[in-house]
Parts: C-alpha cells; sequence; structure tokens
C-alpha cells in the first residue's frame, strides 16, 4: 500500500501513537509523516505510506497552518496548558493591544526553541533535560510567518484566537509566549490545531476510526502532493533507462507546461515517481522513484 493518509489527529494522541495505530491497521510496516503535532493538538497530520516515504524530502514547501488559543496571565514550563504555571500577572490587555502586537509577528521573525521540543543539544532531545530539571542555551531560529490574524477576543476570560499561517519549523507555543511578552503580561498556548500543511487541507481529513473501517479508501495517491510541479510522460523503455540510473534528454520527453527543476514522471502504468531537470546539460535524471 503506498500513498498518502491525511489524518486528523485526535487530542491526547502523540504523532507516534498515530502512525502505531495506522501501521497496525494497515499492515504497512513504512510510515513516514511530515511533521510532527504534539500530543495537546489537533488537525491535520500528513502520513506517507510505503515506498511514498521516500518522498517526504521533495515536498513542496507550503508552509503551514495554524488555529491557536492563547490563555493571557499565566505562563508555564512547556508554554502550553500541559506544563506547571511558573509565572502569574493580574495586568488586563484589550483587543486593540493584541492588534498591535501582533503586527510585530509577521514576516521573518526570530524564535528560540523551547526547552520542551525535540530539537538536539549535544545528541540529547531538549526535553529529555527539561525533564531533568535543565535549562540551557538554545540559539535562535528564523522563521516565518506569512500571516496572524486575530479571530476572536474573550476580555473577562482574556483568552484569545489566532489563525496563522507560517513556515514549518515555527513555534506556535514560543509565539504565543513572545506575545504575552510584547502585551506585558504572561501567555500560553491554550488549544492548537493544524489547519494545513503539504498543500493539504481539514477537507482532506480522516479520523483514526474511518481509516479502520476502509483502509484503502482514505488512501490518496502518492503524487497528489506533487501536482505543483510539471508533469513529464515516457515510453516504457525510458521508464527502465531512468529506472536503472540512466539519463533522458528532454528533446525526447513528452512535457505538460514548462518544466520545473523537479518533475512528476509518469509511464504507462501510472506514476514513476520524481525527476530532477538538469537544464544545463538538457537532461532528465531520476530523483526518487517509488516504482521500480
Amino acid at each position: 500500500m503506498n500513498g498518502f493518509l491525511i489524518i486528523d489527529k485526535p487530542e491526547g494522541w502523540t504523532s507516534f501513537d498515530v502512525v502505531a495505530k495506522i501501521r497496525g491497521i494497515t499492515g504497512v510496516k513504512k510510515i513516514g509523516h511530515a511533521g510532527t503535532l504534539d500530543p495537546m493538538a489537533t488537525g491535520v497530520m500528513v502520513l506517507m505510506l510505503g515506498r511514498t516515504a521516500k518522498l517526504l524530502g521533495y515536498l513542496p514547501d507550503t508552509g503551514k497552518r495554524y488555529t491557536a488559543g492563547v490563555s493571557l496571565g499565566t505562563r508555564t514550563d512547556t508554554l502550553d496548558k500541559t506544563g506547571a504555571v511558573v509565572a502569574r500577572s493580574d495586568m488586563a490587555v484589550g483587543e486593540d493591544d493584541i492588534r498591535r502586537a501582533l503586527k510585530g509577528f509577521t514576516g521573518e521573525i526570530e524564535q528560540v526553541p523551547p526547552m520542551y521540543s525535540a530539537v538536539k543539544k549535544d545528541g540529547v532531545r531538549l526535553y529529555d533535560l527539561a525533564r531533568r530539571g535543565k535549562e540551557i542555551h538554545r540559539e535562535k531560529r528564523r522563521v516565518t510567518v506569512y500571516s496572524i490574524d486575530l479571530l476572536s477576543f474573550d476580555k473577562c476570560r482574556q483568552q484569545f484566537l489566532l489563525d496563522i499561517a507560517c513556515s514549518s519549523g515555527t513555534y506556535i507555543r514560543t509565539l504565543a509566549d513572545d506575545v504575552g511578552e510584547i502585551l506585558g503580561t504572561y501567555a500560553h498556548l491554550d488549544s492548537l490545531r493544524r489547519t494545513a500543511a503539504c498543500g493539504f487541507g481539514e477537507s482532506g481529513c480522516v479520523k483514526i476510526e474511518d481509516v479502520a473501517l476502509d483502509p484503502l479508501k482514505s488512501v490518496i495517491p502518492a503524487d497528489a502532493a506533487f501536482f505543483a510541479y510539471s508533469a513529464a510522460f515516457v515510453t516504457p523503455a525510458q521508464s527502465a533507462r531512468l529506472s536503472n540510473g540512466g539519463w533522458l534528454s528532454m528533446d525526447r520527453v513528452k512535457l505538460d507546461g514548462t518544466p520545473s527543476q523537479i518533475v512528476r514522471i509518469y509511464d504507462d502504468s501510472g506514476f514513476l515517481g520524481l525527476g530532477s531537470v538538469d537544464s544545463e546539460r538538457g537532461v532528465l535524471k531520476h530523483a526518487c522513484l517509488i516504482r521500480v
């Protein structure tokens, strides 16, 4: 079984829990995923089944989108609702204050990865160090927030909801904490739902129990995530040459539209995998074939 499964991850499950469950349902041993979600988070989790997992490094960088709930007045050691409260503030803020603060969080920004994260330091996960009560220096990382919009604000509860479109690697927990600091108070992430990743949205999500009922019905073809790339159509002989490591002259390859650097390759049997266009030599090479 090859292809994508777009799972609506339930709250309380780790990403490993999801992969293990789908492995048990489908019998597919090799399952990759395009980004983990914290146990408290829900929403779009992109799984790649079988040989499709080989294509992970070629997924178009479309960024990710989240709906994030933020509570003001308290900071936790994990920067979200699962942690212990480490600081409190009685300061109240208004909607205009929040809107002004959010303006500073669009574009390229710097973030310090939270201690409770999977980032490694000298081969050790930061969350392992955090669980031992240790906190170490972390280098800032550059990420991009394409848009951040205030969806709602409860003044009495001092809670608000954000819609965030950002690059991969953005820590929404850190973003919530940083917004609290700019507002002159504390904040933590109260809820998180990923609404889009790798070009897939909530409309394509399936629940784990639905996969259990009919696994094949939920699988999306392996080329579905790569429609941003142009397509190349090859003959059986050309397919065999590519599969054996050979190159093809671009003059002899049928292309659909202007060739991109990476192209989808199809033969008489369907999707073969991805190829790389060498424009200087005028040849098509295989990049990652999933059917050989």
